[in-house]
């Protein structure tokens, strides 16, 4: 039975709530049959978060679903790529070990979301969205950087990559879960 992996950070700095948390606690989208759902909410740290990530995953993993709050952003925005790049402290204040997160890993590594789709699936429910071509460089692009690079690998591509969330100001929490739905049917879309 396949898997959909669906992740999001804990609350970190300045934000008492991070709305991918609070999506993926309150999760319960529609699967196709035959599918089920594991939820994880990671801790916002240089050291821990793709470690935590890693030990969720699991051979049965279908698709992966990882959502993080872009608090300067007002859309959801699933993102094209990720980078091989990393700054900027994180929830306890501490920098990234390296400047780039694999020596020898590619600039840049491509979602195998269907980017556009969602985001027309999105716009045609009155949801506000864009594609983003730049993850950044914090722990979202970090996250989505090495499932990417580890679903590479794999004998068979599925479904993943990573989406920004605009803070609650300009995204309800409803709308939150009324868009979790939408990703999850057209992700998983036969």
């Amino acid at each position: 039975m396949p898997v959909l992996l669906l992740t999001g950070f804990r609350a970190w700095g300045d934000h008492a709530c991070n709305p991918s948390q609070e999506l993926v606690e309150a999760a319960q989208p529609p699967l196709p049959p035959g599918w089920s759902l594991r939820t994880v909410c990671l801790p916002v740290s240089w050291k821990d978060t793709v470690p935590a990530f890693f030990e969720a995953l699991t051979p049965d993993t279908g698709a992966i679903l990882a959502f993080g709050l872009a608090a300067n952003r007002r859309t959801i925005q699933p993102e094209r790529f990720a980078r091989n790049a990393a700054s900027g402290p994180d929830g306890d204040g501490q920098p990234p070990p390296f400047p780039v997160l694999a020596e020898e890993g590619p600039t840049r590594r491509s979602s195998t979301l269907p980017v556009d789709e969602l985001v027309a699936a999105l716009t045609r429910a009155n949801l506000p969205a864009d594609v983003s071509e730049d993850a950044g460089d914090y722990l979202c692009n970090a996250l989505s950087y090495a499932f990417l690079g580890h679903i590479n690998r794999l004998p068979k591509t599925i479904p993943a990559g990573f989406i920004h969330l605009p803070p609650d100001e300009w995204l309800s929490a409803e709308d939150r879960l009324r868009a979790l739905d939408i990703i999850v049917a057209t992700t998983l879309a036969p």
